[in-house]
């Protein structure tokens, strides 16, 4: 069972999609196996494991795919404006906040957590506006995460990102990497910059709808300590973490995607 004491840790994938292809139970099943590797190996006591449902528009509702009966229920008594836990049949938890992916007129992603409302209507009001407007819109109050993703940093969209970097925006938001990158991949501009003005890189999983992706839910993000519970209910708490504003304690996991996985990957993703 979750921890309700007021000093704790979270083990947070910071970017998971539900694809159709997916069953809700695998996919929380394979979340809380790899979440609790990453906490049993640095040894943190009362953490939790957590996901970042980056919901995008007319993708499947989570929670809606688990019916009563399923291996996981959601807990009706937990949801808040964050999101909502849900239980395993033998008391086991995961904490599921919600989350939103924006495109924005540029072409780049933007996702942002722990947001109350993640309806097509919603994300459709705030979807195709430019960069900085999204992150006005939402980066002092919720956590906003750029993230990486192959081919998407290119060119002009890649410049763009650079310079928000070097912007009176650096500071407010972070930068997201993924396990997709493979390990041979040579050094991303953006992250080499966000080291230098001390904007945070955090790894997600952001998972591919192609066969077997289901499996890597889980086994990339970031180890958050000394937690108040009152991170569940909005999403500044998780905000301050992500930008590694003190107290909390942050430290990255990251299981990265073998060569050949990766091109048959791209490959799948390509195919009709």
């Amino acid at each position: 069972m979750m921890n309700e004491q007021n000093d704790f840790g979270i083990s947070l994938d910071t970017h998971v999609h539900f694809y159709d292809g997916f069953g809700a139970s695998e996919l929380l099943e394979h979340a809380w196996t790899n979440l609790s590797q990453s906490i049993r190996s640095r040894g943190l006591r009362n953490a939790i494991p957590a996901v970042i449902w980056t919901r995008q528009q007319r993708e499947s509702a989570l929670a809606g795919q688990l019916p009563e009966g399923s291996a996981w229920q959601v807990r009706e008594d937990s949801k808040t404006d964050a999101g909502f836990r849900v239980q395993a049949m033998d008391g086991r938890e995961l904490f599921v906040f919600r989350g939103v992916q924006f495109v924005s007129a540029e072409g780049l992603e933007v996702l942002v957590g722990a947001l109350p409302d993640h309806s097509d209507a919603f994300i459709g009001a705030y979807q195709g506006k430019p960069v900085r407007e999204l992150l006005d819109s939402f980066c002092d109050e919720y956590p906003v995460i750029l993230p990486w993703g192959f081919g998407k940093w290119l060119g002009k969209r890649g410049q763009i990102i650079l310079e928000l970097l070097d912007s009176e925006y650096a500071g407010r938001f972070v930068l997201g990497d993924n396990s997709g990158r493979p390990a041979f991949w040579s050094p991303v501009k953006a992250f080499v910059k966000a080291a230098q003005v001390r904007v945070p890189v955090v790894p997600g999983t952001d998972p591919l709808p192609v066969s077997g992706q289901i499996r890597h839910v889980g086994r990339s993000g970031v180890l958050l300590d000394h937690f108040p519970s009152a991170v569940f209910e909005n999403g500044a708490l998780l905000r301050e973490a992500l930008l590694k504003r003190s107290p909390y304690q942050v430290a990255r996991f990251d299981r990265r995607e073998a060569l050949l996985s990766f091109f048959l990957n791209q490959l799948k993703m390509r195919l009709p």
